[in-house]
């Protein structure tokens, strides 16, 4: 069996977008048990925020009922209450205006009760609006509730709602097309003889840029290298729909491989006497191989077939871990 070092770019991208919502996907089917969890979790939130927000409508109009019935009743049981508020101060205030040395000593607090009369009085004159006004809020209320019922429930799941918009989007990204491509490949790779090196998610940087292709190269992110005793396999995985694929609105696949390929043979393939060659591994679509390219274009299924078909050792076990060490740091 081949070593396996790291694993796939795109799968760890996956892993961490869903880490930070508590989901721990081991593989990418884990996703789609999430989404049908989270829906029910979702929908269970949604009825309990419903059944909360109707029993909170139905208090409301209970109580406007109860308080409209109950209107005079209300009014002067507070005006009654009101009363004897005004009577006991009145009662205090009495006994603190003896003599006028006692009016002088308790200014303060002859002051104090003579203004709460006055408040209570005011009170009880403006008890039927206060009264009403109690109305008037809960039908304010309760109107409101009514209005915003469905935003309501829906700011009270906003929780489990962002969950499902999460896993029904990483389901539909291009990462985790990339990941599951990725991880294919790997696992098929991991037959591979045990002397052969499998690097997932390598990246590569020149001390400093050189010119390559007319153009300036520098760095590169490979997906997968693989290191065996015959040459260095530098492969490039692509997982596109037919729609992607005919849109053309990305950076040239065939290109990419041959920047990588270069980058890898001039830092360390050259060193050991290990020609790199490429492989564009593709599951579903992939635009024509242009003139210019010497990468060989392969399903995922015909990349191990095709590392395998290479016999001659160019070099001894100890290099292609010396090698595939390199790579990995």
């Amino acid at each position: 069996m081949a070593k396996i070092i790291g694993t796939s770019d795109a799968w760890k991208s996956v892993c961490l977008a869903l880490n930070r919502a508590n989901f721990k996907p081991e593989k990418p089917s884990d996703i789609h048990v999430f989404l049908e969890a989270t829906k029910k979790e979702h929908a269970l939130a949604k009825a309990n925020a419903t059944q909360e927000i109707q029993n909170k409508i139905d208090e409301l109009k209970k109580d406007i009922e109860q308080r409209e019935k109950n209107f005079d009743i209300e009014i002067q049981r507070g005006r009654d209450e009101i009363s004897v508020n005004i009577k006991s101060t009145q009662i205090l205030l009495r006994s603190l205006q003896g003599s006028f040395i006692q009016k002088i000593f308790h200014y303060f607090t002859i002051r104090k009760h003579r203004e709460r009369i006055r408040y209570l009085k005011t009170k009880y004159n403006k008890f039927p609006r206060l009264v009403q006004k109690r109305i008037d809020q809960l039908k304010d209320a309760l109107e409101k509730t009514q209005r915003n019922f469905e935003t309501i429930i829906d700011q009270q799941c906003q929780a489990t709602a962002y969950k499902v918009n999460l896993l029904e989007n990483v389901l539909k990204s291009p990462e985790l097309a990339g990941g599951i491509a990725e991880l294919e490949l790997i696992e098929s790779l991991k037959s591979l003889p045990d002397n052969y090196y499998v690097i997932n998610d390598v990246t590569l940087e020149m001390p400093r840029a050189i010119r390559f292709d007319g153009l300036w190269l520098k760095s590169a992110q490979i997906d997968h290298v693989v290191v065996t005793p015959a040459h260095i396999f530098v492969i490039e995985v692509k997982n596109w729909s037919k729609k992607f694929s005919q849109d053309g609105d990305y950076f040239d696949p065939y290109q990419q491989i041959k920047r990588s390929s270069y980058l890898c043979y001039r830092l360390i393939g050259e060193r050991y006497n290990l020609s790199t060659k490429s492989i564009l591994a593709h599951k579903g679509y992939i635009p024509n191989k242009p003139t210019y390219s010497n990468a060989k274009v392969l399903s995922i299924d015909e990349v191990k077939g095709y590392i395998s078909w290479f016999k001659n050792s160019n070099v001894s076990d100890q290099i292609v871990e010396k090698v595939a060490n390199w790579l990995a740091s």
